[in-house]
């Protein structure tokens, strides 16, 4: 078995590249944060899903979210990722979906919109291996709370410790991130994808907010 480097990213941890912006600067009192290309990939999936668009939504939206939806959402920007969950669950409600099911349809159109744009010339190169052990970098690429260790179990099959979720969105993380990744490694010329996650566990309390950490087995044919 072995094991890959991890990726830290919060408090003690290595930030993301800076982007040089102060637009782009992490909101002072949000604790965890996603990246505003992946807000705005959920909001263009309210709009063409839901009933009314982002309208609809809003509505039924506490003022907390509507004020992180109101902000000017920059690609590269770093926004609290906590409204999430309440977005999500809104949108899903109002579209007749379960929330998991909407998480997922959201994740596939962000897939394909990065996968046909800042991903495609690495995906197009990529062998699923190269997907799965990139994971720790792709992630903090949407996350800058996430850490990952990747462990290579067998050929084709690989343990993925996912630690430091808040809590709060671990039921919007999970099915969302599994549908990418299972979609990436597609797009490498994986066939079968097949991920099991074990049951969200209590792992920290980070800045008086309790995470979640994970295991997602994955394996795949050639």
């Amino acid at each position: 078995m072995t094991s890959f480097p991890s990726s830290h990213s919060r408090g003690g941890r290595s930030e993301p590249p800076s982007l040089g912006r102060a637009a782009c600067q992490r909101p002072a009192l949000a604790t965890f944060h996603m990246k505003g290309n992946a807000y705005r990939g959920l909001v263009e999936q309210i709009v063409r899903a839901v009933p009314g668009g982002m309208d609809a939504v809003s509505a039924h939206l506490s003022t907390a979210t509507r004020s992180v939806l109101a902000q000017n959402l920059m690609a590269g920007g770093w926004y609290d990722v906590v409204p999430v969950e309440e977005l999500t669950r809104v949108a899903a409600r109002l579209c007749g979906l379960s929330h998991e099911l909407f998480c997922q349809r959201a994740a596939r159109s962000i897939l394909e919109r990065d996968s046909n744009g800042i991903y495609r010339a690495i995906l197009r190169l990529a062998t699923p291996d190269l997907v799965v052990r990139a994971l720790p970098y792709t992630t903090n690429r949407y996350f800058d709370f996430v850490e990952l260790e990747v462990q290579s179990i067998e050929k084709r099959r690989y343990r993925v410790t996912v630690s430091g979720i808040p809590r709060a969105v671990v039921q919007s993380y999970i099915p969302m991130t599994t549908v990418f990744i299972g979609g990436a490694l597609e797009r490498a010329g994986a066939r079968d994808v097949e991920t099991i996650v074990s049951s969200p566990r209590f792992h920290a309390v980070v800045r008086g907010q309790p995470v979640m950490q994970f295991e997602r087995d994955i394996r795949w044919r050639e």
